[in-house]
């Protein structure tokens, strides 16, 4: 029992979101409703100052690996490029007919120009 109990609690340490922001945590609904994380969000730009798209992402569950050129990425995108996000995470646990499958976020042009631009010269995939 105690084996079990521990290799719950490593699997749930080890399940990863994207990032850090606790806005890009799923919360999950009763409905499998998508979640809208522009609520009470700017929709301008913190870097480029434009206005942004309200855009449709999926939500990626399981357990995330990061490579280094991942991590190298996302510190990028903090200061970059931080609304290029194509995906959010929603966890380790996904139950079905009631886990989100989409959530709504801020997307902006600009971001999405300098993320491919950083990938290209970063040999990026």
């Amino acid at each position: 029992m105690r084996f079990l109990t521990l290799t719950f609690l490593l699997l749930l340490m080890g399940c990863a979101k994207p990032h850090d922001d606790p806005a890009t945590a799923i919360t999950i609904g009763p409905d499998s409703t998508p979640r809208d994380f522009t609520v009470g969000q700017s929709s301008t730009c913190e870097i480029h100052h434009i206005q942004m798209q309200r855009t449709s992402v999926r939500v990626v569950y399981g357990l995330l690996r990061s490579s280094s050129s991942a991590q190298a990425r996302y510190e990028a995108s903090k200061t970059a490029f931080p609304h290029a996000e194509t995906w959010v995470g929603g966890g380790c646990v996904v139950a079905p007919g009631i886990s989100a499958t989409n959530a709504f976020i801020y997307t902006c042009r600009e971001c999405k120009k300098a993320a491919s631009n950083w990938d290209s010269q970063h040999d990026y995939h």
